[in-house]
């Protein structure tokens, strides 16, 4: 199965699906394309070409989203589609710097219920409308900080944050750790869900010194704005200013151990391939007047999940370990190391499980 946004061409086949999935004439094709005018994102589930279900993803505020239009052909219910595409839709509003989502359903219908309320939703109220003799039932969640993981391997229950199977789940072995300094991730879309990024590592050991952001090439999550803005922090970006315009902007090793010295520093770090991490710079004029650190590394990474790079490419939680040395947290830099090496490990068990 396959979800992607649905094209002006799916219309037709959308208002059909839904047609099937509820009553016939609950909606015709003029109101469909009334609501997408009006902001909401409409998303379809495909196999091969056959479309078996949508979710419609409607912005309420910056940190508000609501799930409508959800619907599984009758033929494909009860097969794990319906809870695919709200992870999905919930993954989407993650992205956007969400952290609540509602919807409504109609009531009564108990198995429906029970659903919601086992993928995280709290039941917030009902309402019996005087137009028709039907109450909706509303729910709510608040949605995680970071999208959970996809399942590192099929044939075991994984762990449904950290996509890990359940018996060697990383979350129950992430340290805490604390730091002066803090690091901002912005991640690349292409990041989402990969249970091989590392990234994520550096939130969990630093859960009040890290904040992740998932980038887009034409809009600025309002958060990441406020984050730049902060002054109580030296602002340093973790890319080699390898281009003559960049000169102005670049730092030392040694520069950035003296402004340790005098003041806390945010570390922002791309997180994505080196094609990707490159595109995320230029594109972004935001990153355009922040400092620029090239690591300089000289040792091979350890890293090896993916097609192993050059020397001198390290995988983004080897980027922090490397700027904790930097400013001298030497055990902060030995409890991540550790960490890594036990997400290595597992990663690789978990593989052959």
């Amino acid at each position: 199965m396959k979800i992607r946004p649905l094209r002006k061409e799916d219309y037709t086949d959308c208002v059909h699906l839904l047609n099937q999935s509820f009553a016939e004439k609950y909606i015709n094709l003029k109101q469909l394309e009334k609501e997408i005018l009006k902001n909401t994102l409409l998303y379809g589930a495909f196999e091969k070409s056959e479309l078996i279900g949508c979710v419609g993803l409607l912005q309420k505020s910056e940190e508000s989203y609501k799930i409508v239009r959800l619907a599984v052909h009758p033929n494909y219910r009860h097969k794990g589609y319906g809870e695919k595409l709200i992870a999905h839709a919930e993954t989407i509003a993650i992205l956007n710097g969400g952290n609540k989502m509602s919807l409504g359903f109609l009531v009564p219908n108990e198995s429906l219920k029970s659903w919601y309320l086992s993928l995280g939703y709290e039941i917030e109220k009902t309402k019996k409308y005087k137009t028709t003799e039907k109450s909706i039932c509303f729910a709510k969640k608040k949605l995680p900080e970071i999208p959970p993981y996809r399942g590192l391997n099929e044939r075991v229950a994984c762990c449904r944050q950290c996509g890990f199977p359940e018996k060697i789940c990383i979350c129950k072995i992430q340290p805490k750790l604390a730091s002066p300094n803090k690091f901002v991730i912005i991640m690349h879309p292409e990041e989402v869900g990969r249970t091989t990024n590392t990234g994520r590592l550096i939130k969990n050991a630093f859960p009040n010194n890290t904040e992740v952001f998932y980038w887009h090439r034409t809009t600025v999550n309002h958060k990441l704005k406020k984050t730049l803005k902060d002054n109580d922090y030296h602002k340093i970006l973790i890319f080699p200013p390898d281009r003559k315009e960049y000169d102005p902007r670049a730092v030392s090793r040694n520069m950035v151990k003296e402004i340790s010295k005098d003041k806390n520093i945010m570390f922002i770090i791309l997180d994505g391939t080196w094609k990707e991490a490159r595109k995320i710079l230029k594109k972004s004029s935001y990153l355009e007047d922040i400092q620029m650190l090239d690591l300089d590394i000289d040792f091979k990474t350890e890293y090896y999940l993916r097609r192993n790079k050059d020397l001198g490419h390290i995988c983004t939680v080897e980027v922090a370990i490397e700027l904790l040395k930097l400013v001298g947290e030497s055990e902060n830099a030995h409890e991540l190391h550790k960490y890594f090496q036990s997400f290595l490990l597992r990663y690789n068990q978990g593989r052959r499980m």
